[in-house]
């Protein structure tokens, strides 16, 4: 199979979960604080990974050991990281905790962070395997994300995806 390749951002997201989005000016306490490796090209590789098509990233990585760490990650999970360049950069993210019921399969949003490349990826996947579009829509949006924290640590693998459409199709 022909590899997919993205071009796209590599970041660790960090974290800092709070009750509510602080106002201008005003200081809140945070319930959990984490470093998750996200970045919208690197989550879309992962995805396409994780449901075991090849995957190339190109972009830019930090040369610090949150870069180091990001290569680690996103060769653990089989995306071709060789083309990637240092470079030097950071990205905070906030999160309030809200979840939402989203996307073609009910689900209990508990981190929407990586949602749309999950879509994204499994979409690809699934077009590049010869399926439909129709059907590939449909597995992309088996390919559930939110029912976990995190960006890259949250995306479905091939297996977890099936699962949910053979039960959808049983219901």
């Amino acid at each position: 199979m022909k590899p997919i390749v993205v071009v796209g951002s590599i970041n660790m997201d960090l974290v800092c979960e709070t009750e509510h989005h602080p106002e201008p000016g005003q200081t809140v306490m945070g319930t959990s604080f984490a470093p998750n490796p996200g970045g919208k090209g690197a989550n879309q590789a992962v995805a396409v990974a994780r449901l075991r098509s090849p995957s190339i990233l190109l972009g830019a990585v930090g040369d610090d050991s949150f870069g180091h760490e990001l290569c680690t990650t996103l060769e653990s999970y089989g995306v071709t990281t060789s083309h990637l360049h240092q470079a030097k950069g950071s990205f905070i993210a906030l999160a309030d905790g809200a979840g939402h019921k989203i996307g073609a399969f009910p689900a209990d949003a508990v981190d929407t962070t990586a949602a749309g490349d999950a879509l994204h990826g499994a979409f690809a996947v699934s077009l590049m395997r010869g399926s439909s579009v129709e059907e590939s829509g449909r597995f992309a949006s088996a390919a559930v994300s939110v029912t976990r924290k995190g960006a890259q640590s949250s995306l479905a693998g091939v297996d977890e995806v099936q699962f949910l459409l053979d039960r959808m199709e049983t219901e």
